[in-house]
């Protein structure tokens, strides 16, 4: 299974292969198994005042999705109940930007479902404003802050909207700056979340002190079925704590741990010890595989 060959930028659109599986590597910068997921929806809703009086056929059909931001402002401003999915990605808003769609969702956009603001510059300053806003939006299931830098205080801000168990089931904050502190709240915030099934931290900076907290919310939180941490500064020390976790709960369909190129033999041996299913696929950085992984992809 050779890595893609774009970007892992590329990936980010695409929806992984679904089993049992466990992954490490170190092939270099690219990231290639970072990628987002949000489960595609039919991209139109029926105006259900027109279906009355018309057919199927000729009923009047609206995006469910904005992908431009005066859009997003214009139809969240008009309450528009057909919205469900605010996509900017690369947008480049800024902090300026975020608090003004923060603004417009005045205290709650119930029909939201999905919001994307990936590489759009956006700080703590405006994580913190925006989840606030979002705090109103009860049918929210998924975030995706990829490529921004958020940090700490702005991870604190994300897992203070987590504490109310909404029903976000998928938050994606890839490369935005978080170390031990920010993945320690993103974990007290969902240990007893019930909804989550997707954490993706890839890109981080959670060492061996994060890896700790997200071993623990493994064990603990048998909803979380993928968790994603490439490219984190993960060692055998790591490595170990999330196989002890793995062992606990076998709910985990997923646990990503490519470009962490300090993990050796011993992380990947306990990480496989720990399987329960077959795998799926494993790559390791720089050396022989171990007794019972199915290949060296390096």
């Amino acid at each position: 299974v050779p890595p893609p060959a774009g970007g892992w930028e590329d990936e980010l659109s695409k929806e992984p292969q679904r089993s049992r599986s466990m992954s490490i590597d170190s092939n270099g910068t690219d990231m290639s198994r970072c990628e987002s997921v949000c489960d595609t929806e039919e991209e139109y809703d029926f105006d259900d005042d027109d279906a009355r009086s018309v057919t199927s056929e000729t009923a009047v059909r609206r995006p469910k999705s904005a992908h431009d931001y005066e859009s997003a402002l214009e139809r969240l401003r008009a309450k528009d109940p057909h919205l469900k999915h605010i996509m900017l990605r690369g947008c480049k808003l800024g902090d300026e930007g975020v608090i003004e769609l923060a603004n417009a969702l005045d205290g709650g956009f119930k029909g939201l479902k999905k919001l994307d603001l990936a590489w759009n510059d956006m700080t703590e300053k405006g994580c913190r404003v925006l989840c606030k806003a979002l705090a109103g939006c009860k049918n929210l299931t998924c975030i995706i802050f990829n490529k921004n830098s958020i940090g700490d205080k702005g991870a604190k801000a994300v897992a203070d909207l987590m504490k109310p168990e909404p029903k976000i089931t998928k938050v994606e904050l890839i490369g935005n700056k978080i170390g031990e502190k920010g993945a320690t709240l993103l974990v007290e915030a969902l240990m007893k979340n019930k909804k989550i099934k997707r954490l993706h931290l890839g890109g981080n900076e959670v060492g061996d002190a994060g890896a700790k907290q997200l071993a623990e919310l493994i064990m603990k939180n048998v909803a979380l079925r993928q968790v994603f941490l490439a490219h984190n500064g993960i060692t055998d020390k790591g490595a170990k704590m999330l196989a002890h976790a793995m062992k606990v709960n076998s709910k985990i369909d997923e646990l990503d741990l490519f470009n962490n190129t300090n993990i050796g033999e011993k992380g990947a041996k306990a990480i496989d010890d720990a399987m329960n299913n077959p795998i799926w696929f494993v790559r390791l950085p720089n050396q022989q595989t171990t007794a019972g992984l199915i290949g060296s992809l390096t």
